[in-house]
């Protein structure tokens, strides 16, 4: 219990469950915290660790899942409404009346459920357990509270999982509770000074408090005492007891490095279960695995979340949802391919590949989208303006039922590809681009420019390539049939056919340079899933067979359509 209390608090109960080895955990006493070790009762749950009634802190309730349906895409067009003005005080002020209101109904509800689903206890209240008291005016800490050394979450000191305390000590005394417990810790006061309500065992000694109060004085006094009376004093306080008949804690490196008994520790939460490992006992470099089942004390899992360190492809993180049926998996930076998140997600009738890529990238490509018929595009700062590329192949024909890889990535032919583009302020509005569309089937190519101001309906251009020759007859002609301008200012003269002529050959160079690099996007992607599959098979292959998962298995189950 000694060892619990020289461990720092937990700031939050999010970090403690998450388990940051990576940061130093500072002493309680070293750090001039008025902790104390504390015994008493406590109920079951708690003292057994058993954790299965609570919601595990690595999964966050608030975020709901929007539907994409339900997204509505803001335009620049949207006229926009007059904000309704609305008094920022009166607004918390009534949150506040209404978080009072329903704060105690709410508490006794939830303690009323919880007791309802709770098998009945029949040592409820004689339970021993040991815990963590800390309390405040030391270290910016306001409220005192507790902290359960079994998990190393914190705990007000009126919560209802404490049901008494016997007594608590520190380095300084042994305090006996002389108060009486049977609404559990809730009406308990912790002023050390008053014995009515705290009995110090030990006299003689000098309380933490007195200590402080001493020191402060020795700073601010310029007189010095004599040094025989002072070491008389020191006598006096010094408290002579015997030596602790427990042997000293001896742990080797081994053990400390594994962390946990067998190098892995597992809590159950409700509907979850989260497993922790120690650095470098999986050869996977697997450190967290969170498994969350549809339905309490359930096997089917629906969601399965790991976490990865110190691994040669950089994954960080993988989340394989069940139910949707899709993987996704997040790496650092520095990969082959500069992609930072790749996702795979099997669609009735078909499947959908996401990958972002970091900042890196000279095409300055953020992110990609391919499906079985489609494949979409995310620039940022492109000199050009371009930030958005959307590609339509034809209709993949598909000769078995079941998918492979290199049949689901091979070169498509495409039908049409839409491109958009950000304002050029050096340009004027009706001769800058913003929408360019290849209808490569058709062989035409439309332009929408951006609008003028104060101008609903932007200005377009379409236009229809003329033949190209073959054996059999000429190249077409280029004639004004093949193109058709719309102005919104009837005032202004219509292009010149030469100048018209010159801007379609501009087009057909840009098509062939385009379909040149949806192709090389597609070669891109079959590297892509390539090289996964050969990193997961070597890390697969060079792990021995008790550490081989079913992870990597279970996202070809998705691939079948």
């Amino acid at each position: 219990m000694d060892f619990a209390l020289q461990h720092g608090p937990a700031e939050t109960q999010q970090e403690v469950q998450e388990g940051n080895e990576e940061q130093d955990h500072f002493l309680l006493l070293g750090a001039d915290y008025d902790a104390y070790c504390v015994s008493g009762h406590a109920v079951q749950e708690m003292c057994a660790r058993d954790q299965r009634q609570q919601d595990c802190p690595l999964l966050d309730p608030t975020v709901q899942n929007v539907p994409s349906d339900q997204k509505q895409q803001a335009s620049k067009y949207t006229m926009m409404h007059q904000p309704e003005l609305h008094s920022r005080y009166l607004r918390q002020q009534e949150e506040k009346r209404q978080e009072a209101k329903s704060a105690p109904e709410h508490s006794t509800v939830h303690v009323a459920q919880d007791q309802c689903q709770k098998p009945v206890d029949p040592l409820h209240g004689l339970r021993a357990h040991c815990w963590v008291l800390v309390l405040s005016g030391s270290c910016n800490v306001q409220e005192n509270f507790f902290i359960d050394p079994l998990t190393g979450i914190s705990y007000p000191t009126n919560h209802h999982h404490f049901l008494g305390i016997e007594s608590i000590w520190n380095n300084f005394n042994y305090y006996v509770n002389m108060q009486d417990c049977k609404q559990g810790c809730r009406d308990l006061l912790f002023d050390l000074d008053d014995g009515r309500l705290w009995e110090p065992i030990l006299s003689g000694t000098i309380s933490r408090k007195d200590l402080t109060l001493d020191v402060q004085q020795r700073k601010q006094t310029t007189n010095t005492a004599n040094s025989d009376e002072e070491e008389e004093q020191e006598e006096r306080r010094v408290l002579k007891i015997p030596k602790s008949w427990v042997s000293f804690i001896h742990v080797t490196k081994e053990d400390l490095q594994r962390r946990y008994p067998g190098g892995k520790t597992e809590v159950l939460y409700r509907n979850a279960k989260l497993e922790r490992f120690a650095p470098n006992v999986r050869p996977d470099g697997l450190m967290t695995r969170l498994s969350v089942y549809k339905e309490q004390e359930s096997a089917e899992v629906n969601v399965l979340k790991m976490w990865y360190q110190h691994r040669n492809d950089q994954l960080q993180q993988r989340v394989i949802n069940v139910k949707e049926r899709s993987t996704v998996e997040h790496f650092k930076e520095g990969r082959p391919l500069h992609f930072l998140t790749y996702s795979y997600r099997a669609l009735n009738g078909g499947w959908e590949r996401q990958v972002e890529f970091s900042r890196v990238r000279s095409d300055h490509l953020a992110s990609r989208v391919m499906t079985s018929d489609q494949m979409m595009e995310t620039f940022e700062g492109r000199g050009d303006f371009l930030y958005h590329r959307h590609i339509f192949f034809s209709p993949h024909v598909r000769f078995s039922e079941q998918s492979n890889d290199s049949v689901e990535l091979q070169d498509r032919p495409v039908q049409r590809v839409v491109e958009r583009f950000h304002r050029n302020m050096s340009k004027l509005a009706h001769e800058d681009v913003n929408e360019r569309v290849f209808v490569i089937s058709e062989r035409r190519i439309e332009l929408k420019f951006h609008c003028d101001e104060h101008r609903l309906i932007p200005p377009q251009t379409k236009f229809i390539k003329p033949r190209e020759s073959t054996e059999q007859q000429k190249a077409q002609q280029f004639t004004s049939d093949m193109v058709s301008c719309f102005q919104v200012d009837v005032c202004e003269h219509p292009p010149q056919i030469g100048h018209l002529y010159k801007t379609l050959q501009s087009l057909i160079r840009q098509e062939e340079q385009l379909l040149q690099q949806i192709s090389m996007s597609q070669k891109e992607m079959r590297e892509l899933v390539s090289l996964r599959q050969k990193e997961e098979q070597q890390i697969q292959n060079s792990a021995p067979e008790k550490h081989r998962d079913t992870e990597y298995d279970s996202m070809k189950l998705f691939r079948t359509n």
